[in-house]
């Protein structure tokens, strides 16, 4: 907690168990659409991320708001200004680079039939594998994460993703941060409806 007078400090009081009925009737509403979600052509979930990307930057204000009140930072003190854009750079930028990555992948999908094809794979000494699908760090900054990956254990394969079955995906939060990465990860690369249970410490932002 900062200990400046001027901050909003606040304590996020503990979150009570839910009941187990509700949790259940939750989950089954989310999987109840999980054949639609796999359904769905390429074009038509890029056409809903784009719809996201759209409230995003209707409502980017509120988001970096809630973001610096998660973390007890005053958007209005001077000596909390770096704060304030570490937490805009950690909450509005990210999700919007992952809503980004998520409609270049089905963009790819749509158009090709086919994901975007990595350019390098580059051999690490965990023997793992780093794949990049552009040559330099740009297009990361101009909110395009989605343009490495990184492979263990195996040989890097392309795959199309709205091959994969029906399923239904459970997500925790974090709790230093407003990322979508998971989310987007199950919708697009697994083709799966997302059960997401928001970290207490980020609710304000999530």
């Amino acid at each position: 907690m900062p200990n400046s007078p001027k901050s909003d400090c606040f304590e996020v009081a503990p979150a009570g168990d839910t009941p187990l009925g509700e949790v259940h009737a939750k989950v089954q509403l989310v999987a109840e659409r999980a054949n639609e979600w796999s359904a769905l052509p390429a074009a038509d979930k890029r056409a809903l991320l784009k719809e996201c990307l759209v409230l995003l930057r209707q409502h980017t204000d509120e988001l970096k708001s809630a973001a610096c009140k998660s973390r007890g930072y005053d958007r209005n003190a001077p000596e909390d200004l770096h704060l304030v854009a570490d937490a805009t750079v950690l909450s509005f930028v990210l999700t919007a680079s992952w809503l980004r990555g998520g409609i270049d992948l089905m963009d790819s999908l749509a158009e090709r039939g086919q994901p975007p094809r990595g350019q390098r794979v580059i051999p690490r000494p965990n023997g793992s594998c780093r794949v990049r699908f552009e040559t330099g760090r740009k297009e990361w900054l101009l909110g395009m994460c989605m343009r490495e990956l990184v492979v263990r254990d195996r040989i890097p394969l392309q795959r199309d993703p709205l091959a994969e079955t029906a399923s239904v995906t459970g997500i925790l939060g974090a709790g230093n941060v407003e990322l979508l990465n998971d989310i987007i990860d199950a919708l697009c690369r697994l083709n799966s409806v997302v059960v997401y249970k928001c970290n207490p410490v980020m609710e304000h932002s999530n």
